[in-house]
């Protein structure tokens, strides 16, 4: 393996943890607000918004900026 490939598929990992890292967080960020603003419990369908989010975390972003929120 070349050295260019080499810094490349490190340089795609450490952008896939920190994609991953980003997930998690959004995923548990939407779980505590659903606790805080619902009836204080998750539900399935507070699951899946959740999971969903985390999945599409950058577009949630660019959202949140341009809707300045």
């Amino acid at each position: 393996m070349s050295p260019i490939t080499g810094n490349r598929s490190r340089r795609l990992r450490l952008l896939s943890a920190i994609y991953l890292a980003a997930g998690i967080l959004d995923f548990c960020y939407h779980l505590v607000v659903a606790l805080r603003i619902g009836d204080q419990r998750i539900t399935w369908n507070d699951l899946t918004v959740a999971f969903e989010a985390s999945l599409f975390w950058p577009v949630d972003l660019v959202v949140r900026l341009l809707s300045g929120g």
